[in-house]
């Protein structure tokens, strides 16, 4: 016996749902990659390079010596070569406008160019390179962002849908909002394989998170989960080390049973598969292309290796400060309280999940631990060689694991319904919080969008030298739709606006043995009220068994009888869990 909702009426909630958080991340990202100037972020300029000369057939080019690294020579159209010359005058410098920066070129005649990202997985360049095959200019290069945009949005996207339709708690879409810092939707908006890796992490890890904590795990699931993990493990040459990383956090998280039960499971084989394939041609590429080249110059006088890890270490806390905010080349940091907003509310939620859950307070400190060493073991070793090359950027498809990881538990005792009052006190202190959080939003968007178009070093009433096509004021509206609309997601979707019976379109699962649901005997509750007993003599798809259960509509609200999942007490009319 299932309980649940129609069918029909399910897919199209489900519809809704995903297209209303894709359009508001969708409105979020598009609005920085236009209100920032081209190829301001870094590496741009040679991600662009890579993915135009991608998607003309030149993939896996020869490594050659050059003044500051190895780099691969390729052909691509002379405009893309004109588009990275722009943030020469502004990058490194908060107080110079992006005015100061040249027009791009028109020409697509064929022209020699550099990168060093040719032996990188090819999947992310061959997107978002296809728009340099049907136009020119500075319009191709603004088509560039947009197609990774919208990649990385649907991505995104996916992440908050399968947490509002398949997760059993509603309150891990405040770990989505923590989750999404201002550096996220930066990075997901520029021409940058980082973007998609971030973007697919997110989705990856929500996607597990609901696989590891649900009973059933329904088909679309099974689809979302596969597709997110493949494109995160296909991301850049080091993203299989981070997906490896994810894994044995949630393994942790699950606990030996659970993972002995997925692993079991005939849904989750197919999943498995997907992902050892992943793996694979991951391996089979870093196998021909040889391992990420890093252009930098040699540090004077060299340092010991003691004095290298020291030198990561030291960097530590201003790595932290990028992957909340730090724009353009490094060069625009958030305003230090979009900082306090955004550390306050991760250390908060992670402080809960490590109290309220053994746990999960194990599977934060595999996170935390990992999240540490990464640039000790990637980064110290070739600091003599090429310098400081780690940012916070490369930490983020951790990192927003990190909240959704906290708020993962369960509690420990049962909730009893809450009082008029109490519900009011909570839809306050969410709705306070969500609003922290858009004016943190704003405030790094605003703080960006100021220092291109007059300077950080300039009044805000200054006269801007540099505006974005459709103008400043358009993006700031659009940005604020778009994030809003993700927050309003997030309060709707998490019952804090709307009191919902269960997250939209969620199965319980299956039980077997005997009518499930009978109405209560003559008074046994309030009127409407409904008996659900539960037999369970074999296994649930997770190998769980469920203990026969008897109760009435209105006292599954107080009690938990130890053993019994929430999805076997809820009645039909209720919806379910």
């Amino acid at each position: 016996m299932t309980v649940g909702r129609d069918d029909r009426p399910g897919r199209a909630a489900a519809w809704v749902c995903f297209v209303w958080a894709f359009v508001g991340v969708g409105l979020a990202v598009a609005s920085w990659s236009i209100a920032t100037p081209l190829m301001a972020s870094p590496d741009e300029p040679a991600q662009s390079i890579q993915a135009g000369a991608a998607v003309r057939g030149q993939i896996d080019e020869p490594l050659v010596a050059g003044p500051v690294g190895r780099w691969s020579k390729v052909t691509v159209p002379r405009y893309l070569l004109s588009a990275g010359s722009v943030p020469t005058c502004f990058s490194f410098k908060s107080n110079v406008s992006a005015g100061c920066a040249p027009s791009v070129s028109d020409s697509d005649t064929p022209a020699e160019a550099v990168t060093q990202f040719s032996n990188y997985p090819p999947l992310y360049f061959l997107v978002v390179g296809l728009p340099t095959l049907a136009m020119h200019g500075a319009r191709a290069v603004y088509a560039m962002r947009m197609a990774g945009a919208l990649l990385d949005a649907a991505l995104l996207a996916l992440g908050l849908f399968v947490l509002a339709r398949y997760y059993p708690r509603r309150r891990i879409l405040a770990g989505a909002l923590l989750a999404l810092s201002p550096m996220v939707f930066f990075i997901t908006g520029m021409v940058g394989d980082s973007g998609m890796e971030i973007a697919a992490a997110f989705a990856a890890w929500a996607a597990c998170l609901c696989v590891v904590r649900r009973e059933d795990v329904p088909r679309p699931l099974c689809v979302a989960t596969a597709l997110s993990l493949v494109l995160f493990t296909l991301s850049r040459p080091t993203s299989p080390a981070y997906v490896a990383i994810a894994l044995v956090v949630l393994a942790v998280l699950a606990g030996w049973r659970r993972v002995r039960d997925l692993l079991g499971a005939r849904s989750t084989k197919a999943v498995a598969v997907a992902l050892a394939g992943a793996f694979g041609v991951a391996f089979v590429m870093v196998g021909v292309g040889g391992l990420p080249s890093l252009l930098g110059g040699p540090t004077t006088p060299p340092l010991t290796h003691l004095q290298e890890v020291q030198k990561t270490f030291s960097l530590t806390w201003s790595h932290l400060h990028q992957a909340i905010g730090n724009f353009g080349w490094t060069d625009t940091p958030v305003p230090w309280g979009v900082t306090v907003v955004w550390a306050a509310g991760v250390g908060a939620v992670i402080v809960a999940g490590a109290v309220c859950s053994g746990r999960i307070g194990a599977a934060l400190a595999v996170l935390v631990v990992a999240v540490v060493a990464l640039p000790v073991v990637l980064e110290s070793p070739r600091i003599n060689a090429v310098g400081p090359y780690w940012q916070g950027r490369y930490w983020l498809p951790l990192l927003v694991g990190l909240p959704l990881v906290a708020l993962a538990f369960e509690r420990r005792r049962p909730s009893r319904a809450a009082g008029t009052g109490r519900r009011v006190l909570g839809v306050v202190g969410a709705v306070a919080g969500a609003g922290l959080l858009v004016a943190a939003q704003l405030g790094g968007f605003l703080t960006a969008l100021h220092r291109y178009e007059t300077g950080l070093g300039v009044g805000p009433r200054a006269r801007a030298q540099w505006g974005p096509p459709g103008g400043a004021g358009l993006m700031v509206v659009l940005f604020a739709v778009g994030y809003g609309l993700v927050v309003l997601f997030a309060l709707v979707y998490g019952g804090v606006l709307v009191r919902q019976a269960s997250p939209v379109g969620r199965s319980a699962p299956a039980v077997s043995s005997g009518p499930a649901v009978s109405p209560a005997p003559s008074g046994g509750g309030r009127d409407g009220d409904q008996l659900v007993v539960v037999r369970s003599p074999s296994r649930t798809n997770s190998g769980a068994r469920i203990r026969r259960l008897a109760i009435t509509s209105s006292q599954w609200r107080q009690r938990v009888p130890r053993g019994v999942t929430r999805q076997a007490m809820t009645p039909a009319r209720w919806g379910t869990w």
